[in-house]
């Protein structure tokens, strides 16, 4: 029996034949569970402020959230541990997701060496892995950018050179965020502090192929600070930096 060809639980049935003369044949039924891979996870790159010289990443996303009893590995570029991590994971010893984890969706590995790189396995609870979520290269990379102007973009060019912009930058009360989708696809955004920890989120929903999305962010309530603004959706992710001044 050849295990490749078999990609449904169910019974099946092995049939025997003896080269013996006359020949004997028998067939007897075989309960086959087929164990389905892991989803590959996402992962987000924080990258560290200039005074750092280590970054963390968010596993976790409104598409691919934290798999309850899943338990996640984080390994350097080239598939080794990193000392220090935290939490703590190793390929002997993953992370298993917390239900705190699950209902916050979100988990953060902090203190990994700036340059090492970083790949994201999963292990689900029927044991079967997922292929990595690599650390992205700079053609595919979260974009970091922000339109310097105290006015809206005048035609929508300023939207097609990036995924996401947002104006006025610097802001005291209101800002808007702006992305044009590809393709019809569902998108969050969230608002993160510096040190990668959430704030809240901004927007869920689903944006039109060729439309302009807008976002408006209320800062009144927001202290003076720099914040980013995340959106993930199917085509991935894209990064704007946010200044609140008074």
């Amino acid at each position: 029996m050849n295990p490749a060809a078999v990609s449904v639980s169910g019974t099946y049935y092995i049939k025997a034949t003896t080269n013996s003369t006359p020949a004997c044949t028998d067939i007897e039924p075989v309960t086959v569970t087929v164990n389905p891979f892991a989803e590959q996870p996402f992962a987000e790159y924080i990258p560290p402020a200039c005074d750092q010289n280590t970054f963390s990443i968010v596993v976790g996303s409104a598409l691919k959230p934290i798999l309850a009893g899943g338990k996640y590995i984080v390994l350097d570029k080239n598939g080794a541990s990193i000392p220090g991590i935290s939490p703590a994971t190793t390929a002997l010893n993953p992370y298993l997701a917390t239900a705190a984890d699950v209902s916050a969706n979100r988990i953060t590995f902090s203190n990994i060496p700036a340059g090492s790189g970083f790949q994201v396995h999963l292990i689900n609870s029927s044991g079967c892995p997922s292929s990595a979520f690599t650390c992205p290269n700079t053609a595919t990379a979260t974009t970091i950018r922000a339109i310097q102007s105290a006015k809206a973009p005048e035609s929508s060019e300023e939207v097609k050179k990036t995924e996401m912009a947002a104006y006025p930058i610097p802001f005291s009360d209101r800002t808007t965020l702006e992305f044009k989708s590809v393709n019809d696809e569902d998108y969050v955004i969230n608002l993160y502090d510096l040190k990668g920890t959430m704030i809240k989120q901004l927007k869920s929903g689903k944006a039109k192929a060729g439309e302009i999305t807008r976002v408006e962010v209320d800062g009144r309530g927001m202290a003076e600070s720099m914040y980013l603004a995340r959106k993930v959706s199917k085509t991935g992710v894209s990064t704007v930096k946010l200044l609140k001044k008074k």
